[in-house]
């Protein structure tokens, strides 16, 4: 954590680096075990590789060990393959955040409401449809003005 985040950061300042160092440290192969949570934020974290469901854990347990609340959200239903990704508490709402890199196409899920994340059409279609029993409401409004995807920070 300490290579990933200086004290005196905002949630949101901890949160966009947390997701960046796992976009860039972890490499996507086709194929990881998804039977535990806990093997799958280790295998990220050191053998730095695995499929989505690595990326929303290893991204799970460091925003764990930052304190901050999040929660894994799963593409359901799904037609073409399942999809992992986080669902991050960040300065008191809740944002869609997703660190697994997309070959394809250049994008970045960041701290996206809901109206945000189902508006997103990456690739061509939507991936995130999931079944929402049990969580919590989304942030209504957008913090995207306040992210510079490409130099990997919060503006001031």
């Amino acid at each position: 954590m300490n290579k990933i985040t200086k004290p005196g950061m905002s949630e949101m300042e901890i949160a966009v680096n947390i997701f960046y160092w796992c976009r860039y440290n972890i490499h996507y192969i086709e194929k990881t075990d998804t039977t535990s949570w806990t093997r799958a934020a280790y295998d990220g974290l050191t053998k730095k590789q695995g499929t989505c469901y690595t990326y929303a854990q290893a991204a799970k347990a460091l925003l764990h060990e930052a304190g901050i609340e999040s929660m894994i959200l799963k593409r359901h239903p799904y037609k073409y393959s399942k999809h992992y990704w986080n669902y991050v508490k960040i300065d008191g709402q809740w944002y869609h955040c997703d660190s697994t890199p997309r070959h394809n196409y250049k994008s970045y899920v960041f701290a996206m409401t809901e109206k945000e994340i189902k508006n997103f059409y990456g690739g061509g279609y939507n991936g995130y449809q999931y079944d929402h029993t049990g969580v919590p409401q989304s942030a209504t409004k957008s913090v995207q003005s306040k992210i510079d995807y490409w130099g990997h920070k919060i503006k001031k």
